[in-house]
């Protein structure tokens, strides 16, 4: 009997290890250009950001506070850009595993403010973890397909 439990024990193990992985995928997008960016975090990281309830507290992170973070962000990250205007904001739930239920961070969408006018075409984007970190894009590249 203790075979077969620890059997079914290190199967079920294994099976959540390649399930949650070594990142935790927040989402991905393609830009105009064909441009292909990911926003992933390892589990770790995500075990970290504070749960939020919406219906029941405000956010631990302000929705002023995430602006802030991500407009100093970006300025760093597009030194060439003066300004930026929100274009879009997104609260969204890190994922619907009981694993990081309840952890959630802001997708920021900005257009860049050229001569007094909002600059359109690029897409410029901050993630805002409810911690107040950002998660840094990284290129998406497609699997390839399995050779048979």
């Amino acid at each position: 009997m203790r075979q077969v439990f620890a059997a079914v024990l290190l199967f079920v193990s294994i099976g959540a290890r390649a399930q949650f992985g070594s990142q935790v995928d927040l989402f991905s997008y393609t830009d105009a250009d064909g441009v292909s960016e990911k926003f992933v975090i390892t589990p770790g990281r995500a075990e970290k950001i504070p749960k939020w309830e919406p219906a029941r507290t405000p956010p631990p992170l302000s929705l002023e506070q995430a602006v802030a973070v991500a407009d100093t962000w970006l300025k760093k990250k597009y030194p060439d850009v003066k300004a930026f205007s929100i274009s879009r904001i997104t609260i969204a739930e890190l994922s619907p595993r009981p694993t990081y239920a309840n952890r959630w961070y802001y997708e920021l969408d900005f257009d860049a403010i050229v001569g007094g006018k909002r600059g359109g075409g690029s897409r410029f984007m901050a993630v805002v973890l409810f911690d107040g970190s950002v998660v840094e894009p990284k290129p998406n590249t497609p699997r390839k397909p399995a050779s048979r």
